[in-house]
């Protein structure tokens, strides 16, 4: 297998206070970071879910006016239901297990 340096990242995991913690040293020409996306979810190295609930809030935030907007074109309630669960609801389900 040949790995992509330019696609692969290092993530170091530590705990959400650290005190006189020295993390290591960046592997070669690996890029590290401290946010990850895998598989659609941010994963942090603290832990903590701030960056991925950011961005669902945003792509929501996007598409609920995009049901403000077919409510005025005064589209059906079955339809706005379906667009709703398609586009909205299964956003915030993604994956909610990992949480």
């Amino acid at each position: 297998m040949v790995i992509n340096f330019q696609k692969t990242k290092e993530i170091v995991f530590r705990r959400p206070n650290p005190r006189n913690i020295a993390y290591p040293a960046a592997i070669g020409v690996i890029e590290q970071v401290a946010v990850a996306k895998l598989l659609g979810v941010f994963i942090q190295c603290n832990f903590k879910c701030d960056e991925h609930v950011r961005y669902i809030l945003a792509v929501c935030s996007q598409r609920i006016y995009l049901l403000k907007l077919l409510t005025a074109r005064v589209l059906p309630v079955l339809y706005l239901q379906r667009i709703c669960y398609s586009r909205i609801i299964s956003r915030l389900i993604y994956a909610i297990s990992v949480w």
